[in-house]
């Protein structure tokens, strides 16, 4: 089991990397704040967890074009870990690709997060708030992505692709180049 509250990770790679978290183990990160060049929070590979929650953190996310705020990924959505990514109060993408990024993810809750997209050195970096790729049954909900003007068509707000019976509502998405994008089995 993980809990990490109340923590600062200044000029780091990587804020928080949890992978492995297997039956009936948990992760809890709370209220931190990171300032990382690659990766806020890392989960991969925890199948069959009880649960993981990422909460109440200031992420920034400046330094390489592959950067993401939260990244959490697993190898089938039929074996997933159960994640909750909600009330992150900033998340900052300097020139990154996402903000949240969910790559093969079973009932992801991602609610109430606050997400910005900001221009840096690589203006031609495509980048998106909130990027739902290959999972099942996602709920999206009272999400805020805002870019930096709507004439970059490679910033999108929210993008769900490849993914099943995802339910999303009450987000609001300001100045990107489009608002949402929904690509195959939506």
């Amino acid at each position: 089991d993980l809990i990490l509250q109340y923590c600062i990770m200044d000029n780091v790679r990587t804020g928080v990397e949890c992978s492995g978290n297997k039956y009936r183990q948990y992760a809890l990160v709370t209220d931190n704040t990171i300032n990382a060049t690659l990766y806020g929070a890392l989960f991969y590979n925890n199948a069959g967890s009880d649960y993981n929650i990422i909460a109440g953190n200031f992420i920034k996310v400046d330094g390489l074009s592959s950067g993401v705020g939260i990244a959490v990924r697993e190898s089938k959505n039929s074996v997933s870990g159960n994640y909750e990514v909600a009330w992150n109060h900033e998340i900052r993408v300097v020139d990154g690709t996402a903000g949240i990024e969910l790559l093969n993810v079973a009932s992801p809750q991602v609610r109430c997060n606050v997400i910005k997209l900001d221009e840096g050195d690589e203006q031609a970096i495509s980048s998106t708030g909130i990027s739902v790729l290959g999972c099942s049954f996602a709920n999206i909900t009272q999400n805020s992505v805002t870019g930096y003007t709507r004439s970059n068509t490679s910033r999108v707000g929210l993008s769900c692709q490849v993914s099943t019976s995802c339910q999303i509502g009450c987000n609001s998405v300001d100045s990107t180049g489009y608002g949402f994008h929904f690509g195959s089995s939506n």
